[in-house]
């Protein structure tokens, strides 16, 4: 017997917390799993987007174009929860309001959380009176922090995973520094967070700077969008590096941009085990990343990745300017990177870990 499961989601952004939803999706049985997608943001005109942009494959996906000030999308929802005849509504990092939408739904209701909106969450799902209702999570702290409301099935904790899709990389490179008119040769450094003050972009752009004054060819690729923006790029005009930062929004092609790398940064230590991490991780592109409690899991130094301070801005050119130097030992550690994420990050345990869910609601 196939279930219906609807997934609502803020957005498809390939680096955000639809990241594992992207590949769980693609992966569970369709024999077993009827899946849509609902997304509360427009993502077909978001940034830079390359010819060839990655979509969920043969998915339908349904747009509401969601305002926290506008809740005529959200009454869309019960609609399409009887247009489908869900069995399972799994919302997935959803914002708290789109819970007004779903008050009549009496089917089983699945919740993901990336943030630590804990009580909210279980007060919320005691008032739906859901006996099926669930609170999922990637991170361990939130998890902990839960006192599940009466009837509330215990918050389960899921491990991520970590993946490579085949492209063509030399081509994809071609192609991202023709689009951004890059000279050739060049090295490419990709960063992903959300443009806001704690996810520490502006020591990105710092850094570029300070590699700038040895070398011509370096370039930060900046993936993601946020309210800093405009403060970012005020700060990069007062640098000698505004021709080597391209700020490239939430493009659809952002997995294979990270892959197609030379080298990734990671400063923002806000977002437990980022995504982006485990994929450069994963498509052997060499790690500098700031240390602290999110990145420990998988970061060892000189081993998987070149650990950093938090905070610490020289550091990211110090350990960069390292890396384009030592080539043998660069390859060393980032065949043990992918090594080490290809046996502690499936994506078979968890599409197992989400299917052993589905099937006992």
């Amino acid at each position: 017997m196939t279930r219906s499961i609807l997934f609502v989601v803020p957005s498809l952004f390939p680096l955000g917390s639809a990241c594992q939803l992207r590949q769980l999706v693609r992966q569970l049985d369709p024999s077993r799993f009827s899946v849509r997608l609902v997304t509360l943001d427009d993502d077909r005109d978001s940034g830079y987007t390359l010819s060839n942009a990655s979509q969920v494959d043969d998915i339908p996906i349904t747009r509401l174009l969601f305002r926290p000030r506008d809740l005529s999308s959200i009454r869309e929802l019960p609609r399409l929860l009887g247009e489908t005849q869900t069995d399972i509504l799994h919302l997935w990092d959803c914002p708290p309001v789109i819970r007004l939408g779903i008050r009549r739904f009496r089917g089983s209701l699945i919740e993901t959380r990336f943030r630590n909106e804990t009580r909210t969450m279980a007060r919320w799902l005691g008032r739906l009176g859901n006996p099926n209702g669930m609170l999922t999570s990637f991170n361990e702290e939130l998890i902990e922090n839960v006192n599940p409301a009466t009837g509330m099935s215990p918050p389960k904790l899921l491990a991520k995973a970590a993946w490579t899709e085949p492209f063509d990389r030399e081509a994809k490179r071609a192609e991202i520094q023709q689009a951004l008119k890059i000279p050739s040769p060049a090295i490419l450094i990709a960063a992903a967070a959300e443009l806001i003050p704690p996810t520490r972009c502006k020591d990105l752009i710092w850094a570029i700077d300070l590699l700038c004054c040895i070398r011509d060819d370096v370039h930060l690729l900046l993936l993601g969008d946020g309210a800093q923006r405009w403060r970012l790029n005020r700060f990069l005009e007062s640098t000698e590096a505004q021709s080597h930062v391209h700020f490239l929004g939430k493009p659809r092609d952002a997995e294979q941009i990270v892959a197609a790398a030379d080298i990734f940064w990671q400063a923002d230590l806000t977002y437990d085990l980022p995504d982006a991490v485990l994929l450069a991780m994963a498509g052997n592109v060499p790690l500098v990343c700031a240390l602290g409690p999110t990145t420990d899991p998988v970061v060892r130094h000189q081993q998987t990745a070149l650990a950093v301070k938090y905070k610490s801005r020289d550091q990211f050119a110090r350990w960069t300017k390292f890396l384009l130097e030592q080539s043998d030992r660069v390859e060393l550690m980032t065949n043990q990177a992918r090594k080490f994420v290809q046996e502690n990050f499936p994506v078979e345990k968890m599409v197992h870990q989400f299917e052993t869910i589905y099937d006992s609601i």
